[in-house]
């Protein structure tokens, strides 16, 4: 049994509102016997992509988003399949993905993204919107990999194109950080 949250911010552009963008995190937490706990980091991103919903209902983009926070992602990632088996629009209509996660990444000390982009296209086109330094991104050149165990896995079997966006705490000394350490 699964249950997501979902909502819906329509494109602002007539030609493009029609094409929709699945901005996720998800709320589900460890287990702990029969109760489910949830994590600051997983409330981090939960509470990020609730930002960016509220962000973009102020000042919409041109694509229609459709924000999910799923719950049942432990298990299976029961949550994103649910969400594509019963998706409040035509599957077609779907053109991408972003699944905002966390975690501990490489880079500088302190909090910083990591976006995991597939296809490889896609990664000089979000390397061109973030600022230098902002996001670290990586391509993925084919297969699923690191995409395994997450919604991206699930959107990617349905050709749909997928970022992870991780947020994360970089716990690397000055020596071990790469060269963009100030």
């Amino acid at each position: 049994m699964t249950a997501n949250v979902v909502g819906l911010v329509p494109g602002s552009d007539r030609s493009l509102g029609d094409e929709y963008v699945v901005v996720s995190a998800q709320l589900d937490g460890g287990d702990r016997g029969r109760e489910r706990t949830l994590s600051s980091w997983e409330a981090s991103a939960w509470a990020t992509v609730l930002e960016v919903a509220r962000m973009t209902a102020r000042k919409p983009m041109k694509r229609s988003v459709i924000f999910v926070v799923f719950v049942g992602e432990e298990d299976g990632i029961s949550g994103a399949l649910h969400l594509l088996a019963h998706a409040p629009v035509p599957r077609k209509h779907i053109v991408a993905s972003i699944h905002v996660t966390t975690g501990e990444i490489s880079g500088r000390q302190g909090v910083s993204l990591q976006a995991l982009v597939s296809p490889p296209v896609l990664a000089r086109e979000v390397e061109d919107a973030a600022r230098p330094g902002d996001v670290k991104v990586l391509a993925t050149s084919g297969g699923l990999g690191p995409f395994r165990g997450t919604p991206g896995e699930v959107f990617l079997d349905e050709g749909i194109p997928s970022m992870l966006v991780t947020i994360g705490e970089s716990r690397c000394t000055p020596a071990s950080c790469d060269d963009r350490l100030e």
